[in-house]
């Protein structure tokens, strides 16, 4: 399944398959959002869902006044339907790729 998902207001479009976290398809797609902890604890990734449903694991940082304004963390949450969500691209990072290290 290829979801859609539509950043605001850049207009950048990159496709998540549901079962990843928006944040890891956003940065599979090299599309640069902000992150820190990927855990839900820091709320650097926090976005608002202006259309479409995802689904939300639960998280240590979000209020329900943040929830009930329809925020959610990207790091927490896999999107079920094409979402648009209100959150800041940085394309000057595009060009940094992800790196994985092993460490013996």
């Amino acid at each position: 399944m290829s979801l859609n998902v539509k950043l605001h207001p850049s207009g950048i479009i990159f496709t998540s398959d549901g079962t990843s976290t928006i944040l890891d398809a956003a940065l599979d797609s090299n599309i640069n959002i902000e992150y820190s902890c990927k855990d839900g604890t820091c709320g650097s990734c926090k976005a608002i869902l202006i259309s479409g449903e995802v689904d939300s694991a639960e998280n240590t940082f979000l209020t329900e006044e943040d929830v009930a304004k329809g925020a959610i963390l990207t790091c927490c949450s896999k999107a079920k339907s094409d979402i648009e969500l209100d959150v800041n691209y940085y394309p000057e990072l595009s060009h940094i790729q992800k790196k994985l290290i092993h460490v013996n």
